[in-house]
């Protein structure tokens, strides 16, 4: 018998460390890290972490991420989450290598978010071209190398990091919008304005520089083997993964699941921690609720999930809650456009009356109460979708009541209005970390 017991824990002892390097257990990280670290925030989901957040008031940044760690959900500066990337990547040949950091993976994936951030990394004298290297490359989609040459006329990025940004931006330009390969022909993919100002920079910039030599290469029609060197993907059939968005049906049916689970055991999956991705959904509303969508279209994205009947009311409401953060940093004219259709949708059966009360307040129990949009009900757009909502005669008066206090400004109390004013401008410079990354050097 005793041979059997000792059998049984040997491989219940091999099956726990299998699985705790692949997902740590949240005791485990929570005794490893500082218990006064105002930045770590030990919960299992995102729906936990959510439910007992308690907001940005007093938050204190977590220090020196790279020897410390920092749990996924805490707040950071943007030059923290390039440490945290260094920190889950290590030195890199390839850049490639840099999708193993899961908060890359999002940036890369988002990028419009961290367009200001991302500059305002450059010109920052303190950062070294290392750690600059992996803004230009998480950026690369937005093609800043206009903008970049910019910053270099104005004296505030020097020539060696100019010419990583062209290298970067500009080769990636050319390889991703090229149908064919992109070192046969580069000049086919840019427009001709794009071309008038390559040859201004070429004969403003100094003759004997890197990036002249390489822009006079793209200008005879040859692409630089430096610029090759350094892009993210040579061939166009390993894009779809990573600029694709993640699945937003996928995501919101984890998250249903997930706010089950933490409302009827305080935690999910047994205290195992997991990616928190209905986060991203909630911080990058903007792409996952696209505002020119098509009342036909078949994609399952977040107006799909509000506008057609296969959804169940729980995915309704969370999809409802997931657009909550609209307005912290694109313009409120997104959710108006919501407002606008949610009527049509409600009468066609596919939104019940509590779906569109949960327009006006949240229906997840957090550190906010409404949604952002809120905060710009001035907005020309915002009024003229609540006198709409308002005119429709199939609503109740009290549900008019409550869109008639936004039209106002007077839903909410002017210390909670001023408190998401604060949570606005505080999350202009504080960015979520999405994945834990584990102390080192202790």
């Amino acid at each position: 018998m005793n041979k059997y017991i000792m059998r049984f824990l040997k491989a219940s002892l091999i099956i726990f460390l299998i699985l705790d390097s692949y997902c740590p257990l949240c005791s485990t990280i929570s005794t490893t890290h500082d218990p006064h670290n105002r930045g770590y925030v030990d919960w299992p989901s995102w729906a936990t972490y959510l439910f007992h957040h308690p907001g940005y008031k007093d938050y204190q940044l977590p220090a020196d991420i790279t020897k410390n760690g920092c749990h996924w959900g805490s707040w950071v500066t943007f030059s923290q989450k390039i440490e945290a990337i260094q920190a889950r990547v290590g030195p890199f040949t390839d850049p490639r290598e840099l999708f193993r950091s899961k908060d890359f993976l999002v940036m890369y994936k988002h990028p419009d978010y961290y367009k200001d951030a991302v500059l305002d990394y450059l010109v920052d004298e303190r950062h070294t071209l290392e750690e600059k290297k992996i803004a230009i490359y998480a950026s690369s989609r937005l093609y800043l190398w206009k903008k970049c040459y910019q910053l270099y006329q104005e004296k505030k990025i020097d020539a060696l990091l100019l010419e990583w940004t062209f290298s970067i931006h500009l080769g990636n330009f050319i390889a991703q919008k090229h149908t064919g390969n992109c070192y046969e022909n580069p000049l086919k993919t840019l427009h001709p304005h794009d071309v008038h100002f390559l040859e201004r920079v070429t004969q403003e910039i100094p003759k004997e520089s890197v990036l002249h030599r390489d822009i006079q290469s793209i200008l005879h029609n040859n692409f630089p083997e430096i610029w090759w060197q350094r892009l993210m993907f040579s061939e166009i059939g390993h894009l779809d993964y990573y600029t694709e968005l993640f699945s937003f049906y996928d995501l919101l049916t984890d998250a249903v699941r997930d706010e089950r689970y933490s409302k009827e055991w305080g935690s999910a999956f047994g205290g195992i921690e997991h990616f928190p991705y209905f986060l991203v959904i909630m911080e990058h509303p903007q792409n996952y609720y696209p505002t020119h969508f098509e009342l036909s279209s078949t994609k399952k994205d977040g107006i799909a999930a509000l506008r057609d009947g296969c959804y169940t009311n729980e995915e309704k409401s969370m999809s409802i809650f997931g657009m909550s953060q609209f307005g912290m940093l694109e313009s409120s004219g997104c959710y108006a456009c919501m407002i606008e259709n949610a009527v049509e949708w409600y009468k066609n059966g596919h939104l019940s009356l509590q779906h569109l009360y949960q327009l006006f307040t949240c229906n997840f129990p957090t550190f906010y109460k409404y949604p952002f949009f809120i905060l710009d009900y001035k907005d020309k757009s915002i009024q003229e979708a609540l006198d709409k909502f308002m005119a429709e005669p199939a609503l109740p008066c009290g549900l008019k009541d409550i869109a008639r206090k936004v039209k106002n400004g007077t839903l909410a109390t002017k210390e909670e209005m001023a408190y998401m004013e604060g949570y606005r401008q505080f999350r202009k410079t504080h960015f979520t970390l999405y994945e834990t990354i584990p102390p080192r050097g202790r």
